[in-house]
């Protein structure tokens, strides 16, 4: 299987307590449905996954460790809860910022998917955490279109 067979099996299971989340948080508060067809719903999941956790999770979560820890000296334990935290939120918030719509059921969703990507790049890098981001998208995808009449 190789070390890139892998990662994509390791991926594709990291993204199925995402789907589980959202189906008891579905419960609860409403969420979004994806538009478009498989294909192009394919391609979309793949390039956020990469795009968003090379911005959020590489990109923030570096820059503020490095801020926060190495230059103004605050403590790792902290520093650590924000580095996670405010990512989380920003990667929440930034789906709002073309034509959707505020939604407090899936901003709260987006965090908690947020801070689960922020644990899996700590724990596994980014690579993980893209195909994971990734394949969580792609799972959705799928059945939404399994699931269509």
């Amino acid at each position: 299987v190789g070390t890139l067979g892998g990662m994509l099996v390791e991926s594709a299971l990291l993204g199925i307590p995402l789907i589980l989340a959202s189906m008891v948080l579905s419960r609860y508060l409403p969420l979004i449905g994806l538009r478009g067809d498989l294909r192009s719903g394919i391609l979309m999941s793949l390039g956020a996954g990469i795009y968003e956790e090379l911005i959020f999770r590489l990109g923030a979560m570096t820059v503020m460790s490095l801020v926060l820890i190495d230059l103004l000296k605050i403590r790792r334990a902290m520093a650590s809860v924000l580095v996670v935290v405010v990512p989380a939120v920003l990667f929440s918030a930034y789906h709002y910022l073309g034509d959707e719509r505020f939604a407090m059921g899936s901003f709260v969703f987006r965090t908690l998917a947020g801070l689960y990507f922020g644990a899996i790049f700590l724990m596994r890098g980014f690579g993980i955490t893209a195909g994971s981001h990734a394949a969580y998208d792609i799972w959705i995808v799928g059945l939404l279109a399994w699931h269509r009449p």
